[in-house]
């Protein structure tokens, strides 16, 4: 990989998350002591006939969400999950809970009006959609700008850094980790999309602790890449400074003003289980020999694995554990993906890539073939 390749693919990543990642706290503690944003710039194929059959699945937005995620059809199971646990603030094609629009979730500053669209938790993570809509001549699906990519931009709020961004009914911000994901809102048009929230807090700040959220955004941003820029560096040109950064990926503000929505997740299902009940011993990859003929594994102790309906969390005595795949085993044999999202000394917690009904599990599979059966 070349070095302005890797830096590509690194971007996002906050510099502070990777000096957290040599500190080794306590297990079943995460390490990062503020709220980690990283920008996930994703690039969604959109065609009227992709929208016209996510139409087709109903039930509201996180119908066709977890769908594209998971790359193949909800059960029914999986749908009246969703029904029952997604809330819906805004009326979208195809939802299952029409409503009248609630005025303080929509707003407009700056000609760019924002809504809060759904959100749903399993009281551990949570998904909270925005949609934008800009002014008819901006594109925001795509990059129209000479000399940079195609993609569309990564979307974010000017304070995402900022421990004013979300907080609870107290006022007090979670500590954990935020993403951000531009997605394509099916409608048509060039001039709006939909920006996804992953908000994963750490244990103490689970969403379980409050049912009410703020959100509260201070002007939006559009951040781009620069590929003209890119073929000016080297090839094994590899550097976090600013100034470099600044110029392979600039900020543009499209918005000022404020946005302030509140997201109550009352109701949602927030159950978790736990499946081990003494230390089980399972191997993690480390990496390779010199000769890079043979995988490098590594013995430890799972002391904890937690299963909620949307994510999971696993715990060890020491060390970083690595379960890159991870599979929740349904009674029927079907299987469902644990991606690994973040982790620290002791911890590992993963997203389902389309929603767990807990009472159909069978086992939990990991990585190197260990079998971790419901209780």
């Amino acid at each position: 990989m070349k070095g302005i390749d890797l830096l590509k693919a690194m971007n996002n990543l906050d510099s502070e998350l990777i000096q957290e990642a040599g500190k080794s706290p306590a297990p079943r503690k995460r390490s990062p002591r503020r709220l980690i944003t990283v920008l996930v710039a994703v690039t969604v194929v959109a065609s009227l006939a992709i929208g016209a059959a996510a139409a087709e699945l109903g039930g509201g937005w996180f119908r066709r969400f977890f769908a594209d995620k998971s790359q193949s059809p909800l059960s029914d199971s999986q749908i009246a999950y969703l029904d029952e646990n997604a809330k819906t603030f805004a009326p979208t094609q195809g939802a299952s809970q029409p409503s009248a629009p609630d005025a303080s979730q929509r707003q407009t500053q700056d000609g760019y009006t924002m809504e809060l669209k759904s959100a749903i938790t399993d009281g551990h993570m949570a998904y909270v959609v925005i949609g934008i809509t800009a002014p008819e001549d901006v594109v925001l699906n795509a990059t129209t700008i000479e000399g940079y990519n195609s993609e569309k931009p990564s979307l974010r709020p000017g304070n995402s850094d900022e421990l004013n961004f979300l907080t609870d009914e107290n006022g007090v911000p979670p500590l954990g980790f935020t993403s951000w994901e531009p997605r394509e809102d099916y409608d048509g048009l060039a001039n709006t999309q939909d920006l996804v929230i992953k908000i994963l807090p750490d244990e103490q700040d689970s969403f379980g602790a409050s049912m009410v959220w703020n959100l509260h955004f201070e002007d939006l941003i559009a951040q781009y890449i620069n590929e003209a820029y890119q073929t000016e560096l080297p090839d094994n040109y590899i550097s976090f400074d600013e100034e470099t950064y600044a110029k392979l990926y600039p900020k543009v503000t499209l918005a000022k003003g404020t946005w302030d929505f509140k997201v109550d997740f009352s109701g949602n299902d927030m159950r978790e289980i736990e499946l081990i009940s003494q230390p089980v011993p399972a191997s993690i990859y480390i990496g390779w020999w010199e000769s890079g003929e043979e995988k490098v594994y590594q013995e430890i102790e799972v002391t904890s694995f937690v299963l909620r309906s949307l994510s999971a969390s696993i715990y060890t005595l020491d060390g970083f554990p690595n379960f890159p795949d991870v599979y929740a085993v349904m009674k029927d044999g079907s299987r469902i993906t644990l991606a690994s999202n973040t982790g620290s000394s002791g911890e590992e917690n993963f997203c389902a890539e389309s929603p767990i009904l807990l009472d159909e599990v069978d086992h939990i599979l990991l990585t190197d073939g260990t079998e971790l059966p419901m209780p």
